[in-house]
């Protein structure tokens, strides 16, 4: 079973309602290998490393995706970010910097009309 596949099936609901298939894994499989220092699937010996960091990578994915396409307050994509959350403080040790236990690891879509008053907004 390749990395993209273990994944694809960590993920289970969450990448079927994102609509992922194997072909989009190919970011966050990218994304694993650079942090864990390696070029190939081959060459990531400690497996733990390597789980922990694309579970943190994959959710990492899959908020930045849900909040783009859905919105902060969204329940999917809170139980996700909670997910995050998790797999960070769990793989922060194998990260140069601390900065996904921060909150500036991930990029969050800001509210277009936060600094509209409230009568102005679009609801």
């Amino acid at each position: 079973m390749t990395l993209a596949e273990e994944i694809l099936g960590y993920l289970g609901n969450v990448a079927t309602y994102l609509e992922w298939d194997l072909s989009d894994m190919t970011d966050i499989v990218s994304a694993v290998l650079e942090v864990y220092g390696v070029s190939t699937e081959a060459e990531a010996t400690d497996l733990r490393k390597l789980h922990l960091i694309a579970r943190c990578e994959a959710w990492r994915k899959s908020c930045y995706n849900l909040v783009t396409a859905y919105s902060l307050k969204s329940p999917v994509y809170q139980a996700a970010f909670e997910q995050y959350k998790i797999a960070a403080i769990e793989s922060n040790q194998f990260y140069e910097t601390n900065q996904i236990v921060k909150g500036s690891y991930i990029t969050v879509k800001q509210d277009p009309y936060e600094y509209y008053p409230p009568y102005q907004r679009i609801a």
